[in-house]
């Protein structure tokens, strides 16, 4: 590969913008356009971007995935868990995996009674708060575009729309899952 080539692709690896990074690589402005559908064009240039991008994503702990696995920590998060069958607050190192990650807030105070030399614990009061699991379930359901923003049935008792279902007509959709009431 030519140096021109290494350039436009770190470039365009950091921007996506083709034209700029064109520009970036020493192409002139009048140059830029028809340069970048060029490289971006050779499937050696491709490849290469292709590695990158994937090589910066693996690097990068903040990804769609990550993304889609914290919020699905705090969707599925059941903070019945994190009690015995008493309904004592567990220790936690008996938490169960990932619980921490649903926490918004942990909050310990401990109750005194007397003072000075008398004063003695008579109590804790532990407070755990936990994300809002509404809203990390729809959060998660725009990430992976489950519901479509035209979906008439928003509001209604129907089930939303899928993206896998976009294709079904109104007729279709009324067959299926009945006419939206309201």
């Amino acid at each position: 590969m030519v140096k021109k080539q290494k350039k436009f692709i770190a470039a365009y690896v950091r921007s996506m913008n083709a034209r700029a990074s064109a520009m970036e690589a020493g192409y002139k402005e009048h140059q830029a356009q028809n340069a970048a559908q060029r490289l971006l064009a050779d499937r050696l240039v491709r490849e290469e971007i292709e590695r990158q991008i994937q090589e910066a994503n693996e690097k990068n702990l903040v990804n769609r995935e990550f993304v889609v696995t914290e919020l699905a920590r705090v969707a599925g998060f059941d903070p019945a868990k994190m009690f015995d069958a008493n309904g004592a607050l567990l220790d936690m190192g008996a938490w169960p995996q990932g619980a921490s990650k649903a926490i918004a807030s942990f909050d310990v105070q401990e109750l005194y009674s007397g003072s000075g030399a008398k004063k003695e614990q008579i109590g804790t009061i532990k407070k755990v708060r936990v994300w809002d699991k509404l809203k990390a379930l729809e959060l998660l359901g725009k990430t992976l575009m489950m519901f479509r923003e035209d979906d008439p049935q928003q509001g209604t008792n129907q089930p939303p729309r899928l993206i896998s279902e976009k294709s079904l007509t109104d007729e279709e959709w009324e067959t299926k899952y009945g006419k939206p009431s309201g």
